[in-house]
C-alpha cells in the first residue's frame, strides 16, 4: 500500500503545507479556537490531528511552563516539521480512534 493511500505525506510536502498553507488559511484560528476551548494558564491540552501544530505551537504559549501540550497526528511527515517548529510539545503519532494517551490525561481537546 503507498504513503499516500496510508494518509501519509512526504516531509517535503509537509515542509510545504507549513510554509504555503499554514500562513494562507490557518494562522487566523488558533487564538480564536483556544479562547473556545477555554484553554488557558497550566491546562493540559490536546491537539487531534494536529498537522503541522500550528495549533499546539499557540496552545504551548498559552499554557505556560505549568502546562503541557501534546500534539497527536497519524502523519509522521507532518510531525516531523512540527517537532522541529516547537520542540516543547510532545509530539506524538496516533490515531484518533487509539489514542496513545491514558483516559482523562487531558484538560482540554
Amino acid at each position: 500500500m503507498s504513503r499516500a493511500m496510508k494518509g501519509q505525506v512526504s516531509a517535503e510536502a509537509a515542509e510545504l503545507y507549513e510554509r504555503f498553507f499554514v500562513p494562507a488559511l490557518f494562522d487566523q484560528w488558533p487564538s480564536q479556537v483556544l479562547d473556545l476551548a477555554e484553554v488557558a494558564d497550566g491546562d493540559d491540552v490536546l491537539d487531534l490531528a494536529c498537522g503541522t501544530g500550528v495549533l499546539a505551537r499557540a496552545a504551548k504559549r498559552r499554557v505556560g511552563p505549568t502546562g503541557s501540550v501534546c500534539g497527536v497526528d497519524m502523519n509522521e511527515g507532518m510531525l516531523s516539521v512540527a517537532s522541529r517548529a516547537e520542540p516543547g510539545v510532545s509530539w506524538v503519532p496516533g490515531r484518533a480512534e487509539s489514542l496513545p494517551l491514558p483516559d482523562d490525561g487531558v484538560d482540554r481537546v
